[in-house]
């Protein structure tokens, strides 16, 4: 693929957004032969994507409001990476709901309830939905208020911003070109063609530092066990270690590309990105999700709990993450600044006295609050529905005269079903064939990056340990990087630095060599790209991993290019992002310990 920055440029298709919506559409349109090119405003996945419950479901509430297609949609996608797509990043999660009385889904008790969910598939590995009497509840999870008896199902979990990256990492390796910190500056449609002027800016607080991008031009290849590492697009500093870069953008930071057709695929900014494009902005509704993260007891188990909000008794899920318990969400209007979405103090009290409430046992006190974090989900409007009743369906509009297509609602779980019906819209655009039950059979279970089965990871596993042959690294950073990147794990593991093979922080598995290693790779151009995008240190770790910012800003920094008044300034703006998404919890935001204490209990 041939997209030199240095002179115009044509693509078939110019996909504007780098979240799981426009990530997915860049994978399909790749697969598909379309020439193909993906810009982002901000970083990849720096929207909502990186900022939902990390569920993977078919959406239970479904069937309980008569929405029986968009349940057994949820459940098919969600089986598809659960099974044959993304099985390293997406796990089985089973669900507990208590009895609640009115507020229990007695359809849950019925088989056609049960196999309408699509229970079945589940059921043949062993994972079917039981109901639960006191005594198991009292046994298995200790820490719950009693209830005479509650009904497991089956859903799943996954790492949303790890999903993210494996979804364009894949685009890549199909041909896709990608380029985070990109602004379109010019936008017009001239004899059936958009000429687009992008601008690459940097990182926006640091754009000074950040010169242009240099392009990669994709060279898939394959290797035993399935796709091998493949560069983004790289800053100018970055290690080149694949393909033939390419001059950068102008000397000004421009380039001049012609698009064929032009996908809208911005989430929450889609309106904006319409008026933008000279179009009559579509209409969407904001809808606010606030999380909650307590630190996980040891007591928890590994089983989501389903409460319900004391104030006014919508669901409320309690999801076992790593080192954290995730609370969430609320579900608000919104009407904000889409770049400062944050929890607000009253859905914070929700979240606390419902937790509180449902867990008297665990003995949870302010201590175990580490933090917060919110997403907009963008919702196509009902007219109607309350915010606890609409529901997440998608739909794409095309604008045939103009060749624009906007991708609008949808969710983690449905994304590659949203991909391939608007890359269905864009071969019709293109008057090209449709694509045939092959190519559909591939679009719908054709592994992600890197593109290894269980089995192959096993295998890739056991042959790592036995060469490393007293190498530092654990076994469970080994295993860690081998399920995220595959055959690249013999790379990281390769870093000479022994002490870079030591996990960071206790329980978790990030060391500073993967983190090295994201850094030539994955087009990081901030330490917040890396820590809260790339990897969920900014989460998962105590104090957004504060302790060991420096640690980890200096040995990243020679690879990007940093200088020391760099390295003061993105730590500095790790510390006041993470201030911010704690404000809700109290005055001291720079200390969970402390921040919680003016929550009521």
């Amino acid at each position: 693929m041939n997209l030199s920055p240095s002179s115009p440029g044509e693509v078939d298709c110019l996909v504007l957004g780098g979240g799981i919506t426009g990530a997915g559409i860049a994978r399909d349109l790749g697969m598909r032969g379309l020439r193909t090119a993906l810009v982002d405003s901000h970083d990849f996945a720096s929207g909502t994507s990186h900022l939902t419950s990390k569920l993977i479901h078919g959406g239970l509430r479904y069937l309980d409001q008569g929405k029986i297609r968009l349940a057994a949609e949820g459940v098919m996608e969600r089986d598809r990476l659960l099974n044959r797509m993304a099985p390293n990043l997406v796990r089985p999660l089973k669900f507990i709901i208590p009895y609640e009385g009115r507020h229990f889904p007695k359809w849950l008790f019925t088989v056609v309830g049960i196999q309408s969910y699509g229970f079945v598939e589940l059921c043949r590995s062993g994972r079917g939905s039981k109901p639960l009497l006191a005594p198991q509840l009292r046994r298995d999870y200790p820490g719950l208020l009693e209830h005479p008896f509650g009904v497991s199902y089956w859903d799943a979990r996954t790492n949303d911003a790890r999903l993210v990256l494996a979804t364009l990492r894949t685009a890549h390796a199909h041909g896709a070109a990608l380029f985070n910190y990109t602004t379109i500056e010019d936008a017009r449609f001239e004899d059936d063609v958009w000429r687009i002027v992008l601008r690459h800016e940097g990182c926006p607080i640091h754009r000074h530092a950040m010169g242009g991008v240099s392009m990669i031009e994709a060279q898939p290849r394959a290797e035993a066990g399935g796709l091998t590492s493949s560069i983004i697009a790289s800053p100018p500093f970055a290690s080149q270690r694949i393909g033939h870069p390419r001059e950068g953008f102008g000397a000004d930071g421009r380039w001049t590309l012609r698009a064929r057709v032009v996908v809208n695929a911005t989430g929450p900014w889609a309106p904006d990105t319409c008026r933008l494009l000279g179009v009559e902005p579509v209409a969407l509704l904001w809808i606010k999700g606030s999380h909650l993260l307590l630190r996980r007891p040891s007591t928890f188990g590994d089983d989501a709990i389903i409460i319900r909000s004391i104030r006014d008794h919508r669901p409320l899920w309690v999801i076992p993450w790593e080192t954290r318990l995730i609370v969430g969400s609320t579900e608000r209007r919104y009407h904000g600044d889409l770049r400062e979405v944050r929890a607000d103090r009253d859905e914070i009290d929700d979240l606390w006295s419902s937790v509180l409430h449902y867990f008297p046992r665990h003995g949870f006190t302010r201590e175990d609050i580490c933090g917060a974090y919110a997403g907009v989900r963008p919702i196509v409007e009902q007219a109607g529905e309350s915010e606890n009743r609409l529901s997440r369906k998608f739909e794409i509009i095309t604008d045939a005269p103009r060749r624009l297509i906007t991708v609008n609602g949808g969710k983690l779980t449905t994304f590659r079903r949203m991909a391939e019906q608007t890359v269905d819209a864009v071969e019709r655009l293109l008057t090209r064939p449709e694509a045939d039950a092959a190519m559909r059979r591939r679009l719908r279970s054709e592994r992600l990056w890197p593109g290894l089965s269980s089995s192959d990871a096993s295998q890739l596993a056991g042959a790592l340990r036995a060469e490393l042959n007293g190498a530092p690294a654990t076994d469970d950073v080994l295993d860690h990087l081998v399920r995220l990147y595959g055959t690249d794990a013999r790379e990281i593991l390769a870093c000479p630095e022994r002490q870079w093979h030591q996990p960071l922080f206790d329980q978790l598995p990030y060391t500073l060599a993967e983190l090295a290693y994201l850094c030539r790779t994955e087009q990081v151009q901030s330490l917040l790209d890396l820590i809260k995008r790339r990897t969920s240190i900014y989460f998962l770790a105590d104090r957004a991993g504060v302790d060991q910012l420096n640690s980890i800003v200096r040995a990243v920094a020679p690879i990007l290019g940093w200088d020391a008044a760099r390295i003061e300034h993105e730590i500095e703006d790790v510390q006041r992002e993470f201030a911010a998404d704690c404000t809700a919890l109290g005055p001291s935001a720079s200390s969970p310990r402390l921040a919680p204490q003016t929550i009521g209990a």
